[in-house]
């Protein structure tokens, strides 16, 4: 993500309350999980071992 798209995502949700951030976050991490998890899985099947 570029420092101007990181930028206006920060912009987008710097007005948004305690609850919406909470969602928001929440679905973030989601990602972040998944991606991870992934990650991991398709190198476990390749036989390497993930730090």
């Amino acid at each position: 993500m570029s420092a101007d798209a990181m930028l206006l995502a920060l912009r987008e949700r710097f007005g948004n309350d305690p609850d919406t951030e909470r969602g928001v976050v929440r679905v973030e991490l989601n990602k972040i999980v998944d991606l991870r998890l992934e990650k991991a899985f398709r190198h476990h099947e390749a036989g390497e071992v993930v730090p």
